[in-house]
């Protein structure tokens, strides 16, 4: 890390994976206009430094396959609404180790993408949703035809909650608007 030049201006895309030094590396960065970003870190990153990656409302496209947390003091993982509020202009989003607090569904209805989803992944889900909200969710912010993935934790609620989302799906009209959905068995052409 102590090669890497300080002032840095991040554009185009960005990884960050292993055991790097997030805060180390945040402060050498004067200016983040990243259009995507993948992390795939052995280290804490907090809800501060994802913002802070995010600030310039230019990602299109995350991945993180690991969960973000609140601070670096503690392992209590930030609610998707507060992630989620960070990249309002993404139309690409996958995030693994997602937690979703008692209000989290409200919540997510609220938020106004800049643009319809054309992907959206969660994967390792830590509790059920309610399907409801989240059929609202997905009207409201997925392009047509969008790739869609739930999946929690526990299996059960995977089966529960896939069975119950795909009847709500199946039932959108038109059929246009209906999103691809994985996995393969509720596809709904």
């Amino acid at each position: 890390m102590n090669r890497v030049p300080d002032r840095l201006w991040l554009t185009g895309n960005m990884i960050l994976g292993d055991n790097i030094n997030v805060s180390k590396l945040l402060s050498k960065i004067v200016r983040c206009d990243l259009c995507e970003i993948y992390l795939a870190l052995d280290t804490k990153f907090t809800i501060n430094d994802f913002a802070f990656l995010t600030q310039s409302g230019t990602v299109k496209s995350i991945i993180c396959e690991n969960g973000i947390y609140k601070s670096h003091k503690n392992d209590d993982v930030a609610p998707l609404e507060d992630i989620l509020s960070c990249v309002l202009t993404a139309d690409s989003i996958e995030f693994s180790n997602v937690y979703f607090a008692k209000e989290t569904m409200k919540k997510l209805t609220l938020l106004n993408f800049h643009q319809k989803l054309t992907q959206f992944i969660l994967e390792h889900i830590n509790q059920m949703l309610d399907v409801n909200l989240m059929d609202h969710f997905l009207k409201k912010n997925l392009e047509d035809r969008a790739c869609v993935s739930l999946n929690f934790n526990d299996e059960n609620h995977s089966r529960i909650f896939k069975s119950q989302i795909f009847e709500k799906i199946n039932a959108w009209f038109p059929k246009e608007r209906k999103p691809r959905t994985f996995p393969k068995e509720f596809v709904s052409e």
